[in-house]
């Protein structure tokens, strides 16, 4: 498996709520910027026909959080994180 596989979904995830713990907005906004691109990425190639996994975490984290962008990212760092846990283990080679 490659590394850089695994980085961005990854990395991102981890960059954004390293930010969103320390308080520090543009670490967290950095992180959620590189989720979203992962998720983009994987729709344009087609890995996703339809990213319902990454729309129902930002649905979620719209509802659970105020504000709601502030939501939206989070869900989409949960997004992140879970594409990078079945990357990970949902695959055996």
């Amino acid at each position: 498996m490659s590394a850089i596989t695994l980085l961005l979904p990854f990395g991102g995830a981890l960059v954004g709520a390293l930010g969103f713990y320390t308080d520090v907005a543009w670490v967290f906004w950095i992180g959620v910027a590189l989720c979203g691109l992962n998720e983009f990425l994987n729709t344009a190639s087609g890995v996703y026909r339809f990213p319902f996994i990454a729309l129902s975490c930002v649905v979620v984290g719209i509802l659970a959080t105020s504000p709601w962008f502030v939501g939206a990212g989070l869900g989409l760092l949960a997004a992140g994180a879970l594409d990078g846990a079945s990357e990970l283990f949902g695959r055996s080679r």
